[in-house]
């Protein structure tokens, strides 16, 4: 606990409101500072698309903004540990940060490692950084985790904490509502024309036209060096050779398995899942089909797929399951397999004795890899060449694209962010053009399309434009504003009669819409209006008395508790 309480002491922050806040202002969208190290709305729009890639919540603007606080909060206390853990000398290792790689599923094909190119690849397309970088957010991780068990390991918890906690997160409550939200007012929202200069003088900046540049560029493609990057028989039986250890294929055997847990099981629910076992085992011996029972009763997540593991290493599964795994013949039924997960009845596949892959066997597989390093050698080396040469004369840049028989283009103005025709939003260049001068040479960039260089052509500045030129915007953003604050005198006005008549027959009379929810625990997510905690108080409150107002995703919610059901 100690620990835990140095972090809260060392955690100095400064917090601003999420949103409205861009990463063209001149704090960066600065949302949060830990001893002076800022976290922006770019880090956090980062770790919110590293977290969510995927689920419901990418793409779900709603969710995004409730989750965007849990998460910032996560950064946060992460800096913190790693800062903490660094104080009291803990450190993580290669070996363990190898082991933890080790473990990765996306790392390995067929039980082997997909290699140092695709691992690249692999870290770049999907976390979007480079590997020293990705390694080094896993350090953090790994670190951060250290920590935790120090800070746990002399915590005990009674038996009545653990009851009374479990009564508190089980506690459901229902409550009926209504929801004022701010766009039903918009329209009500009257525009004083004072007003309104008076919102456009302290907001001007959201207006700002942002600053703007045009590029010329060269673009190299593969397809310009694909001859110099042919590979020969020759080019793979060298490195064939020269990297013997890659093709090396440790003793390996495949197993499918069908598991029955018992991890945290007494004695006599173990006993129950023995016997369950053994049926199953009888089943399996006289002839029954392995997958599709596997599939029936397995409690692991290869029962989707029969059981099957794939290939299994030696030293890739707990001892137990290892010697019986390696023991077996092919084809082979196992007895009841006992490790810490539980019991298993296995099933061999083939085996394969430690070998080394001949070249025969390797060479289509090499091919596409050789090819690719050589293809992306010749580009780097062209672009460094053009690179020379255009930077020593940058006001020749026409002429040395047409001297090395490049295609040369121009860009419209575009704004950092802002989609380029062949470019894209590609973050190298947007940041590489809009960090040189006019005139200026870039260095070589690799984008998906091969290699670039570029060079400023024009800057238009950022400019503030006059009232009347966004005046529409200005005018429905004022009305936007305003509308919460309808809604909220809206909701208290409800709020008040509420107390009096009960929150259905006063909305009947208002002519308001009244909603009930699912019974909720202080955790849940109501679908419809956001985080139960923000109706904490439901919990407290007696069964007919009202909540609120309350603020919940630029809304204001009224409630009233319908019903509460103890643990």
């Amino acid at each position: 606990m100690a620990v835990l309480g140095i972090i809260s002491f060392s955690l100095v922050l400064s917090l601003a409101p999420l949103g409205s806040v861009s990463d063209a202002g001149p704090q960066l969208g600065r949302l949060a500072e830990y001893k002076g190290e800022p976290i922006t709305t770019r880090d956090l729009d980062r770790a919110m698309e590293m977290r969510f890639r995927g689920t419901q919540v990418a793409n779900n603007p709603l969710l995004r903004a409730q989750m965007a606080p849990r998460i910032l909060d996560d950064m946060l206390f992460r800096r913190a540990g790693v800062d903490e853990a660094q104080r009291l000398s803990l450190s993580v290792s290669d070996r363990e940060l190898a082991d933890y790689l080790r473990a990765q599923a996306w790392l390995y094909e067929n039980g082997r490692f997909v290699g140092d190119d695709r691992y690249r690849q692999l870290v770049e397309e999907q976390a979007r950084m480079s590997v020293s970088d990705f390694e080094a957010e896993i350090r953090k991780d790994l670190l951060s985790e250290k920590l935790r068990w120090i800070a746990s390991d002399g915590i005990i918890l009674r038996d009545e904490e653990i009851l009374k906690e479990f009564h508190r997160l089980s506690e459901q409550a229902r409550i009926d509502y209504v929801t004022f939200d701010p766009s039903q007012y918009i329209d009500a929202v009257k525009v004083e024309p004072e007003k309104l200069i008076v919102y456009f003088a302290m907001n001007g900046q959201r207006y700002q036209v942002p600053e703007q540049r045009s590029i010329r560029y060269v673009l190299i493609e593969p397809d310009r060096v694909r001859e110099e990057a042919r590979v020969s028989d020759d080019d793979l039986r060298r490195h064939y050779r020269e990297h013997l250890g890659e093709f090396r294929v440790q003793e390996r055997v495949q197993v499918g398995h069908i598991l029955f847990r018992t991890l945290g099981n007494a004695e006599e629910e173990t006993a129950l899942v023995e016997a369950r076992a053994a049926k199953v085992l009888e089943k399996v011996r006289a002839g029954g089909d392995f997958a599709r029972l596997a599939e029936q009763h397995s409690e692991d997540a290869t029962a989707t797929v029969g059981g099957d593991l794939g290939w299994v290493y030696r030293g890739q599964t707990v001892k137990e399951f290892e010697d019986a795994a390696f023991s077996l013949e092919p084809g082979a039924i196992s007895d009841l397999i006992k490790t810490t997960y539980g019991l298993h009845i296995l099933k061999v596949g083939e085996r394969q004795e430690a070998h080394l892959e001949v070249f025969e066997q390797v060479r289509e597989r090499l091919r596409p890899i050789l090819e690719g390093r050589k293809l992306s050698g010749a580009m780097d080396g062209l672009a460094h060449r053009v690179e020379r040469a255009m930077r020593t004369e940058p006001q020749s840049f026409e002429e040395m694209a047409a001297r090395f028989e490049l295609e040369l283009k121009v860009t419209k103005s575009f704004r950092k962010g802002q989609a380029v025709t062949d470019l894209g939003t590609e973050p190298s260049v947007h940041d590489t053009a809009f960090r040189l001068r006019t005139g200026e040479v870039s260095r070589a960039l690799s984008v998906p399309k091969g290699r670039i260089l570029l060079q400023v052509a024009e800057i238009v500045e950022a400019s503030l434009p006059e009232i009347e030129q966004v005046r529409t915007r200005v005018e429905q953003d004022y009305r936007v504003g305003e509308s919460g604050a309808v809604a909220r005198a809206k909701a208290q006005e409800f709020s008040q009669s509420v107390k009096n008549d009960g929150l259905r027959r006063t909305a009947r009379r208002m002519g308001l819409r009244w909603e009930r929810t699912r019974p909720f625990t202080r955790n849940d997510f109501l679908e419809g209006i956001g985080s139960a905690s923000s109706f904490r108080n439901a919990f407290t409150l007696e069964v007919g008395e009202s909540g609120g107002p309350v603020a919940v995703a630029g809304s204001t919610v009224v409630y009233e508790v319908f019903s509460r059901q103890p643990a």
